[in-house]
């Protein structure tokens, strides 16, 4: 019990790994509570477990599944028996998700030549560049936080050999004029109401390709979208040192964005165009079943 608990700590203070990472550590906490079960743990003190996963990171949707949905099965049938089945559908999905998302690309339409605008740094979409290196002039990229991820995103991309130009968040305006196309990551698609929890710069980053008639995708996995709704996360506020003034700030690091701002979804098993929240229900019911069934 020590040892899950220390866990939980150690991915709720976790401020670098992204939504995948983080939903990989989620899932060795999982594996971890289903062996207490198995050594005799009382089921109360599990289903507490599981919903400390589940809250520990609302906002990063991987995490949250990998606790509610267990949580939901437990709770409905007192099925605690199917945690390993459910553990193996979870390894299953997460390791077949880049692949399936990388497949998923090649169906969407897109120009022979472009500029691409993305925030700081995500798996997801470091992969769609790499992927169509040949054809992106230059990577508008845009810092979303103060100095934390943008060195990270810079060395993983400069292993691509593209063209990248650096613009405070400020510069919004300027990166959009001077690109066709925006992509994005995510880190969770509530459920309930339609909102994309991603990081801070999302919102006026995709107004600003709205008003610009740029191309807007989305890329994340299934397992982010959430049966939840935005007033049941609470997000906390990150702090940060501002080393030019040497001043210590509190900023948010996520925003919260319409769905409806979204031209491709890009997800593991295909895309949606235009999506709407009738195509996210419909795809969080088929992940589900594939869990549980």
């Amino acid at each position: 019990m020590k040892d899950v608990l220390e866990s939980l700590s150690i991915l709720k203070r976790d401020r670098v790994s992204g939504g995948y990472a983080l939903g990989v550590k989620a899932l060795d906490i999982l594996k971890a509570v289903h062996k207490l079960y198995l050594n005799g743990t009382p089921l109360n003190k599990i289903l507490d477990l599981l919903r400390m996963l589940r809250d520990i990171r609302p906002e990063m949707g991987i995490v949250y599944n990998i606790g509610d949905i267990p949580l939901k099965v437990i709770e409905s049938n007192g099925d605690i028996d199917s945690l390993d089945i459910i553990i193996e559908r979870f390894t299953e999905i997460l390791n077949s998700s880049k692949e399936r998302i990388n497949h998923a690309l090649n169906y969407i339409k897109l120009p022979e030549k472009f500029g691409v605008v993305t925030l700081s740094y995500s798996s997801n979409v470091i992969e769609f560049i790499d992927k169509f290196k040949d054809r992106i002039s230059t990577v508008y990229l845009l810092e979303s936080r103060p100095g934390k991820e943008l060195p990270y995103a810079l060395e993983k991309m400069a292993i691509l050999n593209i063209s990248i130009k650096l613009l405070p968040d400020s510069n919004i305006y300027h990166a959009v004029k001077n690109a066709k196309m925006i992509v994005i990551g995510m880190d969770n698609l509530t459920l309930n109401d339609g909102l994309i929890i991603h990081k801070a710069g999302t919102y006026p980053l995709l107004l600003a390709g709205e008003h610009n008639e740029l191309i807007k995708i989305m890329i994340g996995e299934r397992l982010k979208i959430t049966d939840s709704r935005l007033k049941k996360i609470k997000m906390d506020k990150w702090r940060y040192r501002v080393q030019t003034t040497q001043q210590i700030i509190d900023a948010y690091p996520f925003d919260i964005t319409p769905l409806e701002l979204i031209d491709y979804y890009v997800y593991d098993g295909g895309f949606l165009y235009k999506p709407s929240p009738l195509d996210i229900t419909n795809l969080y019911i088929n992940l589900y079943l594939s869990i549980i069934a």
